[in-house]
């Protein structure tokens, strides 16, 4: 059954028994969060179909033939409104990068260090990742942000058409609704959404910007949701 509980559900998965307790033990210390616990990639998904959490920490290490990456591609790939952070020793930036396209929203270096895992939940909790919104209204467009789905009505036929955004489509929507009194820069993007992970450059901020207009044509959309402004950034045209 899912949990009912205001707290914001966290799925920790983690197959060293000794560094999921390390991690499972603080969070439950704070009183802030409800955890639950998965040992492998297969329980791990079966975690996420039951108890709904708003929240995986994933190690992309784990044993069995399911590893972290895995999971996460299945998680997105089945459109579950969750947020992803990825847990890797490896250090390399082409195994964190691996991990952000499989749709993680960010990563931690092992050993964790909690007042680090606690400032990304954090994080993620005031861009409204996670928090219960309903609806945010973005020009003759509804934001859906737990769900990640964005909702128009075409203004020829009256026709209504819900496109499903990722993880980190939906963020940079509610980031420019937030900040919609001005433009915001490529550089504010990188560290308030993608908490400015080194791997990530402004072409990925243009690239997500890119798909969400190649999303809005492809389905008969003429309106521009984004403005461009060279050197200023980008905001809402609503």
């Amino acid at each position: 059954m899912p949990n009912v509980s205001n707290k914001v559900r966290i799925l920790v998965v983690e197959d060293d028994v000794i560094q999921r307790r390390g991690l499972v033990e603080p969070l439950l210390q704070t009183g802030d969060f409800d955890i639950e616990e998965a040992a492998d990639g297969a329980g791990a998904l079966e975690a996420v179909a039951e108890q709904q959490p708003d929240v995986i920490i994933l190690d992309v290490e784990l044993a069995g033939s399911v590893n972290g990456f895995d999971v996460a591609r299945k998680i997105v790939g089945e459109r579950r409104p969750c947020s992803i952070i990825i847990l890797t020793n490896r250090g390399e930036d082409d195994d964190m990068a691996e991990g952000l396209n499989a749709g993680a929203v960010t990563y931690i270096s092992k050993p964790v260090k909690l007042r680090v895992l606690l400032a990304q939940i954090k994080s993620l909790v005031n861009a409204g990742t996670i928090q219960r919104q309903n609806a945010i209204l973005i020009g003759e467009f509804t934001l859906f942000p737990v769900s990640r789905k964005l909702v128009g009505r075409k203004r020829d036929s009256g026709e209504e058409v819900e496109m499903q955004l990722t993880d980190m489509q939906a963020r940079v929507l509610q980031h420019l609704h937030v900040n919609r009194e001005g433009f915001v820069p490529v550089e504010r993007l990188l560290t308030e959404v993608w908490n400015y992970a080194p791997n990530v450059d402004t072409h990925t901020v243009q690239s997500h910007i890119h798909r969400i207009r190649d999303m809005l044509r492809s389905n008969g959309f003429r309106e521009e949701l984004i403005e461009t402004r060279r050197n200023a950034g980008y905001r809402l045209s609503g």
